[in-house]
């Protein structure tokens, strides 16, 4: 029964939000194959236009299409790196904390004081006895 209570109460807390991931996921594919269809529409009908003149910097229609479209792959890989390390760079950041609060703790040994105990001759020799 206990077993049952918490997965209920964790399946409660967690199925919104893992919905809201999913929708967000869901509309950012979308969007991605809702952008290559334009312009591929687009640019079909840009080539079969016979009256239309090669853009710029291409030397016909079809490169002039696919340039750009080039670019958004490039823009799109470029920005899925940068994405990886965002959730990285969070961990990074706690880490970091983590680490400087361990660094700025006042330790309780002070080894440059005189005072206190400290052993009289230390030759560096280690003896096991069982």
């Amino acid at each position: 029964r206990r077993f049952s209570d918490a997965t209920d109460a964790y399946v409660t807390a967690t199925v919104p939000r893992g919905a809201l991931k999913g929708w967000i996921q869901g509309y950012s594919q979308a969007a991605l194959f809702l952008a290559f269809a334009v312009m591929f529409w687009y640019g079909g009908i840009y080539v079969g236009d016979e009256s239309a003149a090669p853009p710029p910097l291409s030397d016909s229609k079809f490169e002039g299409m696919f340039i750009p479209i080039f670019c958004m792959f490039c823009m799109g890989a470029g920005i899925g790196q940068a994405s990886l390390g965002a959730t990285d760079t969070n961990k990074a950041a706690a880490a970091a904390k983590r680490v400087f609060e361990v660094v700025d703790h006042e330790s309780k040994i002070d080894s440059c004081s005189q005072e206190g105990l400290t052993p009289g001759v230390v030759t560096g020799l280690i003896e096991v006895e069982d």
